[in-house]
């Protein structure tokens, strides 16, 4: 059951939602300590967070990335749906470049590690409150680097990535040539091309940047 807790005047509000009760009760306990942020309830559960903000308003909900029946992505969509200006921070204990990246493509407004110290949570909240997007340093790094390289990926020609995804697929260029119905000497300049698009130094360097993306499938 969600859980309302009086309000501490001049904090942000809090709404914590997670399906752990010990990582409920210790964040909630952390953040009780900072002066510009209070944790006005908690809920177990997606469905417990939406019957909350029926009833309250909570100016940021701290949202757990991974919980049963309705995940986070799932719980703050269905939030959105009720209230377009809700601010959400998505938190996890699996902080990686892809769950960050699907979190906030979805509409959250920051996204945050577990294991993140109280302060760093603390301002986090504090700067959505005021309408920023928060990452912590690295991972919007990461992101940053994501986004550079999918632009650059974008910019390829439909027969660019056709011999992008079949070099890295370890075709030669003999192959290729013959696939495509080209001269061999034109995949080879074509290959120059890419590599110098994609920042990249060689055909190892492009089965790397494809797996990552997801182009590649491997057995």
């Amino acid at each position: 059951m969600s859980e309302i807790q009086p309000t501490k005047p001049g904090a942000v509000k809090v709404l914590l939602v997670d399906d752990h009760a010990v990582v409920r009760l210790g964040i909630k306990q952390a953040l009780d300590k900072e002066a510009l942020v209070h944790v006005i309830g908690t809920a177990s559960s997606g469905e417990e967070a939406i019957e909350f903000v029926k009833e309250s308003k909570p100016d940021v909900i701290l949202l757990d990335y991974m919980m049963p029946d309705l995940n986070g992505i799932q719980t703050m969509i269905y939030l959105h749906d009720m209230d377009p200006d809700i601010k959400v921070i998505i938190f996890s204990g699996n902080a990686d470049k892809h769950n960050a990246s699907k979190a906030l493509d979805a509409g959250a407004h920051g996204f945050i590690s577990k294991a993140c110290e109280t302060n760093e949570l603390a301002r986090a909240i504090c700067l959505v409150d005021t309408g920023e997007t928060y990452l912590e340093p690295e991972m919007a790094k990461i992101l940053a680097i994501t986004n550079e390289d999918s632009a650059r990926f974008e910019a390829l020609s439909d027969q660019e990535l056709a011999i992008a995804r079949l070099l890295a697929s370890g075709e030669s260029t003999g192959d290729i040539a013959e696939t495509l119905k080209i001269d061999s000497t034109v995949v080879s300049s074509i290959r120059t091309e890419i590599l110098q698009k994609l920042g990249l130094k060689n055909v190892a360097g492009l089965v790397h940047f494809m797996l990552n993306r997801g182009e590649l499938q491997v057995d």
